[in-house]
């Protein structure tokens, strides 16, 4: 439908550190493990889709450090996922079935440098919780 707000921009545009944490996993637990990682600046690139039975879903591969780092320690803790090698990508849009493939071509050969502002950890019951990044100085 052309009225359909279910398309477009992502609203809550992010690099997911770990899908599927339980509902019991004490979220001090959470934050003591995010807070030790700074997340400085991430590159947006390498644009494709995939496939949803709704939408084509645009995304950028995501590189930056300690993504993989914070990644392994959280999935320390419980955690279920139907996923389980981590690839960390944003989504962009939700875009109409067969559309992608426009966008990935404009895109393809471009990178974005974004810097995160918090880690949000999202619980099970819709709420959420965050904590602003810490830059951390580098040692020279």
């Amino acid at each position: 439908e052309e009225d359909d707000d279910s398309y477009g921009l992502e609203k809550h545009p992010h690099t997911t550190l770990l899908y599927g944490l339980h509902e019991d996993v004490n979220p001090d637990d959470v934050k003591d493990i995010c807070i030790n990682y700074s997340f400085e600046t991430l590159t947006l690139h390498n644009c494709s889709s995939f496939n949803s039975e709704k939408f084509d879903v645009l995304k950028f591969d995501v590189k930056g450090e300690n993504l993989f780092e914070c990644n392994e320690e959280l999935a320390q803790l419980p955690h279920t996922t139907d996923h389980p090698d981590y690839h960390p990508h944003s989504t962009i849009a939700y875009l109409k079935k067969g559309t992608a493939k426009k966008y990935i071509k404009l895109l393809e050969d471009k990178e974005y440098k974004v810097i995160p502002e918090k880690i949000v950890y999202s619980l099970t019951d819709g709420s959420n919780m965050s904590w602003k990044i810490t830059k951390q100085e580098k040692d020279i």
